[in-house]
């Protein structure tokens, strides 16, 4: 590696080159300043902007993940509220519709239990029209939360490849620059 001596000439400079000394003027030594200066200044820029990007990846696996279990558990309570629909327990799916967050879904299982009188026919197809309004509701609903995991994977797949370019980038650098 290389080291800089000084010399009692001023106008040169003795530097030590893989053991061996090399004499350079004032403007070829603080040319090789300039380059180990530009050199520590882009190495620990390239280093900063992976560690940046790593803790963006971070949050948005984490953030995909929650998506993605938020989105089971909903299909699981969608199954349940269809049973529920078949056994005419609309009361039921309105509760499990309002822990999940699908107040418009809530609504309508609210409206399907008002209408709903077992004595009279028209009240039946009156709240099967309630329930497939909720149902389709609650269907758009995890199509809002799909939408939003696939575009959190698109930023993850972006930001993956721009840190490997960078960490290449990074390896280049610490490889194949000498002084």
């Amino acid at each position: 590696m290389f080291g800089l001596l000084k010399s009692k000439n001023p106008g040169t400079a003795l530097v030590k080159c893989d053991n061996t000394s090399v004499k350079l003027n004032r403007r070829e030594r603080k040319r090789q300043e300039l380059e180990q200066i530009k050199y520590t200044k882009k190495k620990e820029s390239l280093e900063s902007s992976v560690n940046y990007i790593e803790g963006i990846l971070e949050t948005k696996e984490q953030e995909s993940k929650r998506i993605s279990d938020e989105m089971l558990w909903a299909q699981k309570d969608l199954e349940k509220i269809r049973i529920l629909i078949d056994e005419r327990q609309y009361g039921t799916c309105s509760d499990i519709a309002r822990e999940n967050g699908w107040r418009k879904a809530a609504n309508y299982f609210d409206n399907a239990e008002e209408a709903f009188c077992p004595h009279y026919r028209h009240t039946k197809r009156e709240a099967s029209d309630y329930c497939s309004r909720a149902v389709y509701a609650i269907e758009v609903a995890l199509r809002q939360k799909l939408k939003s995991y696939s575009e959190i994977e698109k930023e993850t797949k972006k930001l993956t490849i721009q840190q490997t370019k960078k960490q290449q980038e990074l390896q280049y650098l610490l490889n194949n620059y000498q002084f």
